[in-house]
């Protein structure tokens, strides 16, 4: 059961997908790095000196319609795999509005 380092771990690998797919002529013109953020990111937001893409987890519920099986549920599911939505925002943090947009 991996518990909330799952949760961290899917976190951690959107990042190093942003980062691995973020086109290599965009990197020349707007460097830019990739982070999960948490809450008190948001205070210090004016402390960001490079222009920052930042991964925030802000809600995360029970899968109400799937089984982890793929299929709907009808029962409550009886093994310890709890299915999970993760919901996240993606923010640019920089002190360029072009940059920014």
């Amino acid at each position: 059961m991996a518990g909330f380092s799952g949760v961290y771990s899917v976190g951690e690998s959107l990042v190093q997908y942003l980062r691995n797919i973020y086109p290599t002529d965009l990197r020349a013109d707007h460097p830019c790095r990739f982070e999960l953020a948490k809450s008190a990111d948001f205070s210090e937001a004016d402390s960001f000196t490079e222009t920052t893409i930042s991964l925030f987890l802000y809600r995360m519920s029970i899968a109400q319609y799937l089984h982890p099986a793929g299929t709907r549920r009808t029962q409550p599911p009886t093994s310890r795999a709890l299915p999970l939505d993760l919901h996240y925002m993606l923010t640019v943090w920089t002190d360029s509005k072009h940059t920014e947009q």
